[in-house]
Formats: structure tokens, sequence, C-alpha cells
């Protein structure tokens, strides 16, 4: 197996690992909140971190089929439910 390199970290078989913090979405799309995120993943010893960036509506269905819709009586149309998250 050949070495790797990314950044100044070399990678192989006789390497230590690569830690990537998976930062995902929790950026809420705003720069300041990714670069507080990965300042903090550096500072827990992180070599590097992993976003994503995307639309609601590029990842879900735009579908009315019954199987897809929230029940009228589900716990996420409920008032008490949603202030508690």
């Amino acid at each position: 197996m050949k070495n790797i390199k990314i950044g100044k970290k070399i990678l192989g078989i006789n390497s230590k690992c690569l830690v990537v913090a998976e930062i995902s979405a929790n950026h809420d799309s705003k720069l300041s909140n990714a670069i507080k995120l990965i300042k903090l993943a550096a500072q827990a010893g992180a070599d590097a971190v992993k976003l994503q960036t995307y639309k609601p509506e590029t990842i879900t269905l735009n579908s009315f089929n019954k199987d897809f819709l929230i029940k009228k009586d589900s716990l996420v149309r409920k008032k008490k439910f949603l202030e508690s998250l």
C-alpha cells in the first residue's frame, strides 16, 4: 500500500490514524458557526473536519403519498413535543 499525504500528515500502514471531526450541517449554513466548530475540533485533537452543505429540498422527496406524510396526531405536530426539544 502506498502512503498518502494530506497537508503535513502522512497516512499509511505504519502511520497514526487521521482523526476526522464530523461537523455535518451543525454550522447552520453560517460561516461563523463553521469556524467556531472547526476551532473546537482542532482543540479536541482532530486532524481534519468534514462539513456538509445542502438545501433540504435537495435531500427530501416531494411526495404526497400517505406513507410520507406526517399524521395529524403525530408527536411532531404537537406543540408540547416541539417545545421540549
